[in-house]
């Protein structure tokens, strides 16, 4: 809402105030990733848990490898084109600040790694 100001004759913004409220199921999730897309209709946004079901290992007694991923959809988020940048533009500023601060994150999948040999630990 924009007021005139009979003093000045110049605009005076009036900025609404906000108010935070939770939905009474709102709820915190983890992910482990995310996909999605976003076209002319609007954006999604689907995040994920990955959760490894493991076995033991026949041949090697207290050991375990992982049998499958188990990937569980935990929310689906969708909004405008608008919203998905402007969401987009926040994230890399978190980003930024965060690399600024503790360094780069690395994002490339690690390297396979060996188990580790653990039957020397009682």
């Amino acid at each position: 809402m924009i007021k005139m100001s009979n003093r000045r004759r110049q605009q005076v913004r009036v900025i609404p105030q906000f108010e935070i409220t939770k939905k009474p199921d709102y709820s915190y999730i983890f992910a482990t990733g995310i996909f999605g897309g976003i076209d002319p209709n609007g954006a999604r946004i689907i995040f994920y848990l990955d959760r490894l079901d493991p076995e033991m290992k026949r041949d090697q007694p207290g050991r375990m490898q992982t049998r499958q991923v188990n990937r569980e959809l935990q929310v689906e988020v969708n909004m405008s084109p608008v919203g998905y940048k402007s969401m987009m533009l926040w994230m890399q500023n978190n980003v930024q600040q965060y690399e600024e601060r503790f360094g780069e994150i690395i994002s490339r999948p690690r390297e396979t790694q060996e188990e580790p040999d653990l039957r020397h630990i009682s």
